[in-house]
């Protein structure tokens, strides 16, 4: 979509007026990838997928 993929642009932070959370940069998004500040569905399967790894690990740990 954008000339530089780090480009956030209006529709990224968008997101953050319609949720007030996340998607705080308005020009470079890695900020947002950097400090897990990333809002919108994407963001969201992205976090879920990297807890359920991490509980996965724990549990193969404990046994």
């Amino acid at each position: 979509h954008h000339f530089l993929p780090f480009w956030a642009g209006a529709e990224h932070h968008d997101v953050h007026h319609e949720r007030f959370i996340g998607n705080y940069a308005s020009s470079f998004r890695w900020w947002d990838f950097v400090l897990d500040t990333e809002a919108g569905p994407e963001a969201a399967k992205a976090r879920r997928e990297r807890k359920l790894a991490k509980e996965a690990k724990k549990a193969k740990k404990a046994q």
